[in-house]
């Protein structure tokens, strides 16, 4: 399992801080989002459909989010089979609210495997933030449990997305935002014949 990666590797493997890009790069990403997840606002001229909101905003409010973050520049990549140029891949990327974005870079928020439901699914892990307001009115104690919104048989990168979860269950526990006996499955190796693996 990734998460038997030795200890000395681990800051290698936590590139997760807020990473900068120019904003003809993020346009450019956000573009191809728009697209692949087919998150176009059927409302605003502008507009684009938060992937966990899930309703029209302006596009200054949406960020492209790397799930691989930008700042990388590909570096690891390699440890999941996946090439440097990958970085810049639709399924590298997730369509969220600026605050959502900064909880997940900040391991604040992840999103869990639900093989039931067969959904990525928003998991709050800083308790600190769960009254704070994203939007209209919503808190991230709002969005804790809520699926992330994929076209059928659109996925991200499921494999990189777990180990975002592995380390940000990490740094919950450090940080004793949950009980340090609180476990996650890793769904980086699925063996159910119904999901195709590692995706």
């Amino acid at each position: 399992k990734l998460s038997a990666i030795i200890d000395h590797e681990k800051e290698y493997f936590d590139p997760w801080k807020l990473s900068s890009q120019t904003r003809t790069q993020q346009d450019v990403f956000k573009s191809k989002l728009v697209v692949f997840y087919h998150r176009q606002s059927t409302t605003l001229a502008r507009g684009i459909k938060c992937m966990v909101l899930d309703y029209d905003l302006s596009s200054d409010y949406i960020t492209a989010a790397h799930i691989w973050p930008s700042s990388t520049n590909g570096r690891g990549l390699s440890r999941f089979r996946l090439e440097a140029k990958c970085l810049n891949d639709s399924r590298n990327g997730l369509l969220l609210h600026k605050s959502i974005e900064q909880g997940f870079d900040r391991k604040q928020i992840c999103f869990l495997y639900d093989l039931n439901a067969d959904q990525l699914k928003t998991r709050l892990l800083c308790p600190s933030i769960r009254f704070e307001q994203i939007d209209n009115g919503i808190t991230f104690g709002d969005i804790d449990g809520r699926p992330l919104q994929l076209p059928k048989g659109v996925w991200p990168y499921r494999r990189l997305l777990n180990w975002h979860v592995i380390r940000s269950f990490e740094y919950a526990r450090e940080e004793s935002w949950i009980d340090s006996s609180e476990c996650v499955e890793d769904y980086f190796h699925m063996s159910d014949p119904r999901i195709e693996m590692p995706g």
